[in-house]
């Protein structure tokens, strides 16, 4: 079967940094190990290599100790360093790689949990672009990639993307575009009207015109400004990710700490609202959240060809995108009260992008708690679109 292989522009220019990490991968997941490799583990063990408890070899599994690998050692893994990369197992040798196929359509990119990974996704300037090749795959009997729907999600996300990058109009206009889009194309998968999306795809295009957003800020107009509202959201949405289960150590440590500066002050809403209006207004940082959201929409939208649920994959890029917005507004202001002094742009951005690898690492890394998010936006009031809006706009 002739296979099209698609990555995003900066896949390529990846290279692991090793001991200058910020912050290991090798820390606080439990690893995988394939069969193949646990061969060689064995026959390792056997002529007396030291995996210092590393290995769970009936579990098949790298562990950790004190939420670090015991083989790493000054920031680089042993097995890496001393014997080579063939003694990786799969995941480490893959990480941060990450494969989706789709049957005659096989997709790679990078996780954003990784740090050099969330700088090249993050720091990018121009819009992203996608590069294709031509192999071959295995046969598959059912051939994702053929339905209609998955055409019509492939042109969804390249025009999410084009409406992602018209920078002259603001960040949270844009994603609330997107947000409608998805919205109205629900309807129309759960109508089974898979080959007609395009048409309200040509509707959202009109959009992109100075006429067609003037209508859209007149239909939305009653979400903003209602900065008291997004408040008391926005502290729900911050709730929801301290429950749960917690992947990334010390992540519910920092929630509550986000909580704490944010919701839980003497002033309430005053010192809300003066955080957030500090916070506001550095043009590198929202392009960053911009490309924060094309990832998301890059890794997730196609998924849908298999729940066809485009909505609550659009929904779960805003709620991410929100999150992360509001715990770097957070952040801001601990540093405020520790340092007197505001955040330098530096700073914030360095900021941003370990807010992002490890919020990736909690939610992207844990099936059940993509489940529990997922479950909900699909249900809970605080997700339904005129929310969204106000947390959007607030």
């Amino acid at each position: 079967m002739i296979q099209k292989l698609i990555v995003p522009d900066y896949y390529r220019e990846f290279h692991c940094i090793g001991s200058s990490c910020p912050d290991t991968c090798c820390g606080g997941w439990k690893i995988p190990i394939d069969e193949k490799t646990m061969k060689k583990y064995r026959a390792l063990g056997r002529s007396g290599f030291d995996f210092h408890g590393a290995v769970d070899r009936r579990r098949r599994q790298i562990v950790m100790k004190d939420g670090s690998c015991p083989l790493l050692e000054k920031g680089l893994c042993r097995l890496h360093r001393d014997l080579g990369e063939d003694y990786l197992c799969r995941a480490c040798r893959l990480y941060p790689r990450h494969d989706e196929d789709y049957g005659s359509v096989h997709e790679r990119s990078l996780s954003l949990s990784c740090p050099e990974a969330a700088r090249l996704i993050l720091k990018r300037e121009g819009r992203l672009t996608f590069r294709e090749y031509m192999g071959r795959g295995e046969k598959e009997a059912e051939d994702p990639a053929s339905r209609p729907l998955f055409a019509q999600l492939m042109r969804a996300r390249k025009q999410m993307l084009s409406m992602l990058s018209f920078r002259e109009r603001p960040l949270a206009h844009r994603l609330a575009m997107i947000l409608a889009m998805s919205h109205d194309m629900q309807r129309g998968i759960s109508q089974g009207k898979d080959e007609s999306l395009h048409m309200i795809m040509d509707r959202y295009t009109l959009l992109e015109t100075e006429k067609g957003y003037e209508w859209f800020l007149s239909k939305t107009s009653s979400c903003m400004g209602r900065r008291e509202e997004r408040y008391d959201q926005m502290a729900a949405c911050l709730g929801l990710l301290g429950e749960l289960t917690e992947i990334y150590p010390g992540y519910g440590r920092m929630v509550s700490g986000w909580m704490d500066v944010l919701y839980r002050t003497e002033a309430g809403f005053a010192d809300y609202d003066r955080a957030v209006r500090e916070s506001e207004g550095e043009p590198e940082i929202e392009i960053m959240l911009e490309n924060l959201a094309a990832y998301i929409l890059c890794l997730y939208v196609p998924g849908a060809v298999y729940d066809r649920d485009v909505y609550t994959k659009v929904k779960y890029c805003l709620f991410s995108v929100l999150c992360i917005r509001e715990a770097l507004t957070a952040e801001m202001a601990l540093g405020r009260l520790k340092k007197e002094n505001a955040m330098g742009r530096e700073e914030a951005e360095a900021a941003l992008l370990r807010l992002s690898w490890s919020y990736s690492r909690q939610t992207e890394h844990s099936d059940e708690n993509l489940e529990l998010i997922e479950n909900a936006l699909k249900k809970r009031k605080l997700f339904s679109m005129k929310s969204l809006f106000i947390n959007l706009f607030g």
